[in-house]
């Protein structure tokens, strides 16, 4: 498995696991793959997000995304977690490519990590693993259309 950013040329495959993220755990909305990939393009490409991908054989099984801002309190730089997703056969692979995207905040200068994990989406395997790496549970959030 090879650990990289992601590149131009991976955004068609990028939107196949986002959507096969969104059919692996139904989550408020529907995903417009269109949409998807031209916003992370767009926010990759303007230094504002930060995407690793763990790739093998040229395809990619897995990736993390975030969000790099800083905080409204005060002013330090942190990486909010958007998504981190890795194909069911290939998740071994998983905390090495969370590893690296954190390593890269670190890097970019970043003082905090937010991380979230879906309440049913093996819940407590991913809150324990979080909690090996130093993290600390804030908050819970609810979704609600409107």
């Amino acid at each position: 498995m090879i650990y990289r950013a992601v590149a131009d040329a991976d955004w068609d495959q990028m939107g196949d696991l986002a959507v096969k993220f969104y059919e692996e755990k139904p989550i408020p909305g529907q995903i417009d793959r269109r949409i998807w990939i031209s916003n992370w393009s767009k926010w990759v490409a303007a230094d504002v997000a930060v995407i690793w991908v763990a790739e093998d054989n040229k395809i990619i099984r897995g990736a993390v995304g975030g969000i790099q801002t800083q905080d409204p309190s005060t002013n330090e730089w942190m990486m909010v977690e958007a998504f981190w997703f890795v194909e069911p056969e290939n998740r071994g692979c998983g905390v090495k490519l969370l590893l690296k995207w954190i390593a890269v905040a670190k890097a970019r200068q970043c003082k905090r990590l937010t991380m979230v994990h879906l309440s049913d989406l093996d819940s407590k395997r991913v809150g324990t693993l979080y909690l090996r790496l130093g993290m600390k549970p804030l908050e819970t959030h609810y979704w609600k259309n409107i």
